[in-house]
């Protein structure tokens, strides 16, 4: 289980620095992934900010932002709904566009943390652009009030001035407020430093209810361990250690190594969401080292976010030259459940990648019926991949309800065996994340249910 920073009320887009404010209000959470549980002890939670060296607000944020301040301390249920007052950095200029960024980890000078050790994990906003109304107003001190706002305070009238007869307001008392910040955001940043030469990796998410736009455990689980593989070293039982990672947890299948050794290794992820699990796994050490191709797939509306982190990451995959290959290291197609297999992925029959895909019930007959034309022998060896070799499915999942278990016996009627080989701890130690290989060796095993376990498994097809 993870912890997520975030923002219940999120930062401008915008803040009109000639408006009198005292700062950009925002109220931050630490929650599960469902945001159904809050962090239950004090967290201290600095601020940083970071400029952007370009105009344009979508782009990541800054790798070296400011030194993170005390923002304030959290602990529910004071906490919860409490809007903290963050003030602009000083020195920032209207056309500036500034990030902030949260984290319980003040060490260091910058909100990203190792993968494997941000057990609470860090958020950054989007771009928030420095405007103003008054041709004045040009530079904030940092001890002036700070303001925000966009297009739409321009030509309002002064905070003090009250209704003309007549209009909408007209016989109130209060005045017209003016408004100084721009339209809420919808999209945040997470950020990670990879091992082993502490690159950084940023995927987007939405603040919207879309399940397919935000990072799970699940997912997060198999990143942080699939980005600790690094050589055969990786698979043996004294693993090393990168200069920003722990050693790994536990050994990895000495045959999954095998797979992802193979140059140019074909993967294929499975109901991606972001992409975070397949971009991880082609920035990883062993990704690079073998020239991995890694195809994300989802259905068509999570495939522009997709697009997105995949582009803001491709230089964690470029060559030591700083140029492609002559093939895409990484891409994004659709794979709808409920169609056909399409013809494309026959080429793409290394290990299958599935983080997160067994929340919903109504869907394991789809997904249950993929897998087997995935797996089926007579389409692999006709396939037009390289190897012809059978596929192994690397499945990370965590329990949310019992029901979900019906996707085991599903899975061994179709003759995907599963083995349990390691457990990834989350933010508590007694609160796990369960990583499996396999074959059914979990009958008669005790399942842990509710926040306490994300398993991995990885499936072969028995003959």
């Amino acid at each position: 289980m993870y912890y997520y920073l975030s923002f219940l009320r999120p930062p401008p887009s915008s803040i009109d620095i000639a408006v009198p404010s005292g700062g950009i209000t925002i109220t931050p959470q630490i929650a599960n992934d469902l945001r159904t549980e809050c962090v239950s002890r004090v967290q201290r939670v600095p601020s940083s900010a970071g400029p952007s060296s370009s105009s344009s607000s979508l782009l990541p944020p800054p790798p070296l932002p400011t030194a993170p301040v005390l923002l304030t301390t959290y602990l529910p249920p004071s906490s919860t709904y409490k809007p903290n007052l963050v003030p602009l950095p000083k020195g920032c200029q209207v056309g500036d566009v500034w990030y902030l960024g949260l984290t319980t980890n003040a060490g260091g000078g910058r909100a990203q943390v190792p993968l494997q050790r941000g057990r609470i994990v860090d958020v950054w906003s989007q771009g928030i652009r420095i405007t103003s109304s008054s041709s004045t107003s040009s530079t904030s001190s940092g001890s002036t009030s700070l303001s925000s706002s966009d297009s739409k305070s321009n030509g309002r009238k002064d905070p003090k001035s009250k209704s003309k007869p007549g209009s909408k307001n007209s016989g109130s008392s209060k005045p017209l407020k003016r408004e100084y910040e721009g339209p809420k955001q919808t999209r945040i940043f997470r950020s990670w430093v990879l091992p082993p030469f502490e690159r950084i990796m940023s995927v987007v998410e939405e603040t919207s209810f879309d399940l397919d736009k935000k990072i799970w455990d699940s997912g997060l689980a198999l990143t942080s361990y699939l980005t600790q593989l690094s050589s055969p070293a990786a698979s043996t039982s004294s693993p090393t250690s990168s200069p920003v990672s722990p050693p790994l947890p536990f050994p990895a299948p000495s045959d999954l190594i095998d797979r992802l050794q193979r140059p140019r290794a074909r993967i294929l992820e499975i109901g991606a969401g972001t992409g975070l699990v397949g971009i991880g796994l082609a920035a990883s050490e062993i990704g690079s080292q073998a020239g991995m191709r890694v195809m994300i797939t989802d259905l068509p509306s999570a495939i522009p976010l997709i697009d997105e982190n995949i582009e803001l990451n491709r230089s964690l995959w470029r060559s030591r030259s700083g140029q492609e290959d002559d093939e895409p290291r990484v891409r994004s197609g659709v794979l709808d459940w409920d169609e056909e297999v399409p013809d494309w992925v026959w080429s793409w029959d290394e290990p299958e990648g599935a983080a997160d895909v067994t929340y919903n019930t109504d869907s394991f007959p789809s997904l249950i019926s993929t897998l087997s034309r995935l797996f089926n022998p007579h389409l692999i060896t006709t396939s037009t991949s390289p190897s012809n070799a059978a596929p192994l499915l690397l499945l990370a999942y965590k329990q949310r309800h019992a029901a979900e278990r019906t996707l085991w016996p599903a899975l061994k009627e179709i003759g995907i065996e599963l083995t349990k080989f390691g457990t990834i701890s989350g933010h508590e130690e007694d609160l796990g994340v369960d990583v499996v290989t396999g074959r059914d060796e979990e009958e008669g095993e005790e399942v842990r249910s509710g926040m306490g376990g994300t398993e991995l498994w990885i499936g072969r097809k028995k003959v």
